[in-house]
């Protein structure tokens, strides 16, 4: 990326592909190609990237390319013969110089050209066109093959081994592959040998063990025939390449092209010999692969590969089912897929658990037809209990994870009819839940349904759908009474309850009369709280305040009772103060948070485990819909990106994605450069949604693509009109609202909205801006993400107070606006502060009132909103200085060798020390500074386009201490720590 975006004319890059593999859009190089050359149209070096065609060779080519290799000059006399080799090899090949190679080859193995001792040339029968083409095989792996054929029996056997194992491929591993092969393979080798070919030596002796000398000598007889290259022992980071196995010292090799590998996997047919190679090839893999990870365990070294056993399991699933034993290789799928969650790979796991699945169910009819007899892999395999329903489980999250809604519920369901315990139930509940909402258009009510219902009919917990506000109230006092006036910070001394922790727990409550009295209950209990808990969350995502309120205070109060508290615990107390929150009651939302982060400090201290899914989601609610009332969002930015890929990395693909989105509306609403850091954090999450078929997100992170290029102004841009949504981006906003409907389309809705709104605020476009409150007027106030209910207040507040000068139609956003940022400015929230002053200079319309939202922008480092205040400030005096001219002549006309004020945007001298006419334009500079500090470079150009006095404003533009810092922001990737408000003392 950073070369990409460089000046630097130094370096040719080159990419060569094949268009037959490379054929759509979707390919990762094609988007590499189109990211190079947008970018070489946005930065005006067009000229610089240039596309090549390198088609086949022509039949004169070929013709050339034969007589060279033949010695034969073009001017020979004997020319016209050789036409026909020519016409040949290209009717089979068409010219690909691979295929003609081999095609060559095949012709000299054939005798078809053979060297003459006596004449000491090459020689060709006199044979036309037609016999020439009978001695061709009609594909080039057809003639590698029938190469691969003339070759010796271990060569062959080596190279068919190495064919399935991974490339590139170790000889020390190869080694141990053909000594644990059984040499059956050998004389299936023999007998598919290419008729009229040369015949390979004899086998050699059954089960003879091979040596590495050996197998070097046939290695370097297969480099020589142009099979297999060396690999390099370097990676591409410049380090040395780690060693597939452990202790390896032997050099690397890889085929030499995939046709060749793809021959000699060919070279043994399907069937019982390729079955049982394939066996043998995993077994060795296994042991292998368990050699070395004893050995790391042995020298605490971790991270290595874990190819073997993935190659091993492949084989394995791919072989007849009499060969393998249904528990051993649903055992290993299980383990693999596990393996490969952790690497966030949901697709390549989810086959995984596919396989060790259908392997389970693969004899559970009992061998007939009939479904009366038809038994289920739970009754057959009952004594492996525990490994069905961990199977069943992973399968089923990575079924809802990959979007298959109908197939989670439909496993889910097995679960519910097959679980022996209801707490063996608890991830078939959440899933289920979660799957209906999803499988509904994110219907939350629906969800929350569903919870009610599982927790009446499951744990015997019955909760009012919509309690009223006496139970509410009744609840909260029962609370209050537990608590025995001690606040919610007691609960960080209670012990954690988790499955890991089961015996320890009951141990510890023997006697009790509570659920911890057994294991039983006390699982059942962490169950029943787990799914309470999503009841409280998706209540709050449904607008059912009481209930989410309701159940999140009976789960306190039994937490009290009990004095066992689970990882739920301060989810629920998250959500409880989100409700709070939602309902403008923000102090006690704020002891709510406090009440979390100490809970999360003593999960983390007894436990050392805070990467759980339920740590993640409770993280989610705590900074999205919290902490940023505390926090200015530019500190919380790191942790939305953070826990984007530790979600993603668990499968969780909606709310990684999700998660990522707060953390662009958090840069937005910090006013962090739109720097070149920005726009490939964009792509790749727009990467990441098309990838895992989140179509929603798409939209979203393009939209914010489509906001950031509108706001850096070039070829990107929507050049007509800045506050509309259609450019570079391939973002076109009619498009978009017609893919879409219901839920999905609301939110597509409201987000667009809220973009094209903070646009058209910045960019003055009074049309876009009725527009867009109209658009958002039917949505409600409070929104769960406070970074997007934080842009939506500020630019609905802002927009009403720009249109009131013309109209009152948009008052009440006006009202509203001021009303939500006054509330958060009275606790101390440092990122409602400017953005009320702001509202207020716009409501007073006075120089003092600006000046004071200058000052407060400038001390939060909110360029955009500084920016704007000092273009508004010079609007307004412009407009005076308009209608009153004579009143300013007569004050002081124009002021030769006036007071000059100070450089530094937000430092003003007192009135009077300069005309109207340098007040306005003086405010005018100081906004185009700050659009430039800001990279805002659209907004740049508008105003140097709309005020001729500003054409030179940006090479007057002093070095400020503000500009130079807020340059040096890493931004996105790394922004300031929490806590840390030193670099921002000086604002």
């Amino acid at each position: 990326d950073k070369t990409l975006n460089s000046k630097n004319n130094g370096i040719l890059f080159i990419g060569a592909y094949r268009d037959n593999e490379v054929n759509n859009d979707d390919h990762e190089f094609a988007k590499l190609m189109k990211q190079v050359q947008d970018n070489a149209q946005a930065t005006d070096r067009a000229e610089s990237v240039h596309s090549m065609k390198i088609a086949n060779l022509s039949p004169d080519a070929i013709h050339e390319f034969i007589a060279d290799a033949l010695d034969r000059n073009n001017d020979d006399d004997d020319a016209e013969s050789k036409l026909p080799i020519a016409q040949a090899v290209y009717a089979k090949t068409l010219g690909n110089i691979f295929v003609v190679k081999q095609a060559l080859e095949e012709l000299v193995r054939k005798n078809a050209i053979y060297y003459d001792v006596m004449c000491f040339a090459w020689q060709f029968g006199n044979v036309d066109r037609v016999d020439l083409e009978q001695f061709l095989s009609d594909d080039a792996v057809q003639m590698v093959q029938n190469k691969l054929q003339t070759m010796s029996i271990p060569l062959q056997k080596a190279l068919v081994v190495a064919a399935y194992t991974k490339s590139p491929f170790e000889l020390d591993l190869l080694l141990s592959l053909l000594n644990g092969v059984n040499d059956d393979t050998v004389q299936d080798l023999s007998m598919t040998k290419e008729e009229g070919a040369v015949a390979p030596e004899a086998p050699p002796p059954m089960n003879r063990v091979m040596d590495m000398s050996t197998l070097e000598k046939l290695m370097k007889r297969a480099f020589k025939e142009g099979l297999v290259l060396l690999h390099s022992e370097s990676n591409s980071d410049g380090g040395r390449r780690k060693s597939i196995t452990a202790n390896s010292s032997s050099p690397g090799y890889k085929f030499a092209h995939d046709r060749i590998r793809e021959a000699a996997c060919l070279l043994v047919p399907e069937g019982a010999h390729r079955d049982r190679m394939l066996l043998d090839i995993a077994k060795v893999l296994l042991q292998k692969q368990e050699e070395q990870d004893r050995g790391e365990e042995d020298s605490d070294e971790s991270g290595s590969e874990d190819r073997m056993i993935f190659t091993a399991v492949q084989h394995l699933n791919s072989i007849s089912d009499d060969l393998t034993d249904p528990i051993e290789l649903a055992q290993l799928n299980l383990k693999v897929a596990k393996l490969t969650l952790q690497k966030g790979a949901v697709q390549e796991a989810h086959r995984f658990l596919e396989g060790g699945v259908s392997c389970l169910e693969r004899e559970s009819s009992n061998g007939t037809s009939d479904n009366n007899t038809r038994t289920s892999c739970w009754e057959r395999y009952s004594n492996h209990y525990d490994l069905i329903l961990d199977l069943k489980n992973n399968y089923m999250e990575t079924e809802r994870t990959l979007g298959h809604t109908d197939k989670s519920i439909e496993v889910a369901e097995e679960i519910f009819e097959h679980a022996v315990t209801v707490a063996d139930q608890k991830r078939a509940h959440i899933v289920y839940i979660n799957a209906v909402c999803d499988k509904n258009d994110k219907n939350y009510d629906m969800a929350v349904d569903a919870s009610l219902e599982i927790l009446k009919s499951k744990y015997g917990m019955e909760l009012p759908a919509a309690p009223t506000d006496g139970q509410v109230n009744r609840e909260r006092l029962l609370l209050r009474l537990a608590l025995r006036n001690r606040s919610l910070l007691c609960l960080a001394k209670f012990p954690i309850a988790g499955e890991s922790t089961i015996s320890t727990t009951v141990d510890q409550h023997a006697g009790s009369k509570g659920v911890a009295a057994s294991a039983a209950s006390l699982e059942e209990w962490i169950a029943r709280i787990k799914v309470t808990q999503l009841t409280v969350m998706d209540s709050i995502f449904a607008k059912r305040i009481n209930l989410a309120t309701y159940a999140g205070y009976r789960i306190l109060r039994e937490a009290l009772a009990e004095k066992l508290i689970t990882r739920d615990i301060p989810i629920v107390i998250c959500n409880l103060g989100a409700s709070f929150r939602s309902r403008g009651m923000y102090e006690e939302a704020f002891s709510f948070a406090n009440a979390v982060l100490d809970l999360s400090k003593r999960f983390a201290v007894d436990t050392g485990a805070v990467s759980t899914r339920e740590d993640l989601f409770g993280r989610i609610t705590l900074y999205g819909a919290l902490v940023g009332l505390r926090l200015p969002f530019y500190e919380v930015i790191e942790t939305f990106m953070d826990l984007s890929k530790s979600l993603l990395n668990a499968g969780e693909s909606g709310s990684g994605l999700a998660c990522g989105m707060l953390g662009i509306y958090a840069f937005y609403s910090s006013s962090l450069p739109l720097n070149s850091l920005l726009e490939p954090k964009l792509l790749l999450f727009e990467e990441m949604a098309e990838t895992l078929g989140q179509k929603p997100f798409i939209v979203t992170f393009s939209l914010f693509r489509q906001c950031l290029y509108n706001l850096q102004g070039g070829s990107k841009a929507c050049a007509p009109n800045p506050a509309i949504l259609k450019g570079g981006a391939t973002f076109d906003e009619e498009e978009v609202q017609q893919s879409f409907e219901g839920a999905i389309h609301n939110m597509n809705n409201r987000d667009i909205g809220i973009m094209r709104l903070m646009l058209a605020v910045i960019f003055g476009d009074e049309t876009v801006m009725d527009e867009m409150l109209d658009r958002l007027d039917s949505y409600p106030i409070h929104d769960m993400p406070i970074g997007r209910q934080h842009i939506r207040m500020c630019y609905s507040g802002l927009a009403a107070l720009i249109l009131r000068q013309h109209s009152q139609k948009h008052s009440k956003w006006a009202k509203e606006s001021m009303k939500f940022f006054e509330k958060l400015s009275k606790v101390g929230s440092p990122n409602a502060q400017p953005v009320f002053a702001c509202l207020e200079a716009l409501k007073k319309q006075t120089v003092g009132a600006y000046e004071v939202a200058i000052q407060s922008c400038g001390n939060a480092g909110l360029l955009n909103l500084m920016a704007l205040m000092n273009e508004r400030c010079g609007m307004m005096l412009m407009e005076g200085t308009q209608r009153q001219s004579n009143q300013w002549c007569k004050l002081g006309g124009v002021l030769e060798g006036g007071s000059k004020r100070s450089q530094e945007p937000g430092k003003r001298q007192t009135e009077g020390d300069l005309t109207a006419s340098e007040d306005y334009e003086e405010y005018f500079r100081s906004a185009i500074w700050c659009y430039h500090d800001w990279g805002a470079m659209g907004k740049v150009s508008q105003m140097e386009s709309k005020y001729g006095f500003l054409s030179m404003a940006i090479y007057q533009k002093p070095k400020s201490h503000l500009s130079s810092l807020r340059k040096q922001t890493k931004a996105l990737l790394s922004p300031p720590r929490i806590g840390d408000t030193s670099s921002l003392s000086s604002f």
